[in-house]
């Protein structure tokens, strides 16, 4: 009744914070704390107590800000893809911190990111460990978030040139690899026959749950907006060559004439 309906509380202490979130934004302490963290030389107990400060004072814009503006976003990523347990508190945390500034300063933060060769790539390798490894349903859910992350990040046409990058000649890039994952299931999901005339099917990797629907669902989003822009005909190339469309054509019923309409 005071602040209004149209004013959350979570809304206002970005805006206005409050004592302790104030007096940090005075002090010397943002940077400190992304000093500390940039040198990656402390013990695994601090490096979880420095991204709690960041992840907790992040909530008030000013000191955001600052944070954003020191390259923390960079040296959060890298956590999440140096981690060596994807289940860990370090991984939950650095994510946590990472949509606590983006939700704080909004697009200027998904534009720092994108912006920014070493985060965009260093994200494949996170998604990538779960996928591969993952098997519960916590892991499925931390998939899905990154990929999340991946989506934001790829609405910026300043990504589009890393998505398209090759470490050599003989290992996919970042958009192929979605675009791998996007097709399996739909392009191999014929009887395959072996030389002795026996059938060979292959196993899919993704089920009708809600979870791995939400995947193919973001993955096809990540795609999009990688390829939408005219003048990426690099990309264009890729949906080609990997038979995205081919893939999408499953899904369409030919018997429906709605789709003529």
């Amino acid at each position: 009744m005071v602040y209004g309906a149209g004013s959350s509380p979570m809304q206002r202490l970005y805006v206005k914070g409050n004592r302790n979130l104030k007096g940090i934004s005075i002090s010397e302490m943002p940077e400190t704390l992304v000093n500390v963290l940039a040198q990656n030389e402390r013990t695994k107990d601090t490096i979880v107590a420095i991204v709690e400060a960041i992840a907790d004072s992040a909530l008030y814009c000013e000191n955001a800000s600052r944070f954003s503006n020191m390259g923390v976003l960079k040296d959060l990523v890298r956590l999440l893809s140096e981690a060596p347990d994807f289940r860990s508190y370090i991984v939950h945390i650095s994510i946590e911190a990472i949509w606590n500034l983006i939700e704080v300063i909004g697009p200027g933060a998904i534009e720092s990111m994108a912006s920014q060769q070493e985060i965009v790539l260093s994200l494949r390798t996170p998604f990538q460990r779960v996928l591969k490894e993952g098997y519960k349903l916590d892991d499925r859910c931390l998939r899905n978030e990154i990929l999340i992350l991946i989506n934001y990040i790829v609405t910026s046409p300043a990504s589009h040139k890393f998505m398209l990058e090759r470490d050599s000649d003989n290992h996919p890039n970042f958009l192929e690899t979605l675009i791998w994952y996007a097709t399996h299931d739909e392009l191999n999901q014929q009887i395959n026959f072996v030389g002795d005339g026996t059938s060979k099917s292959i196993k899919p990797l993704f089920t009708t749950r809600d979870e791995d629907v939400e995947f193919k669902k973001l993955l096809w989003t990540s795609i999009l907006y990688t390829s939408r822009t005219p003048e990426n005909a690099r990309a264009h190339q890729t949906l080609i060559d990997k038979e995205f469309i081919h893939a999408l054509m499953v899904y369409i019923d030919p018997n429906n004439n709605s789709m003529t309409t």
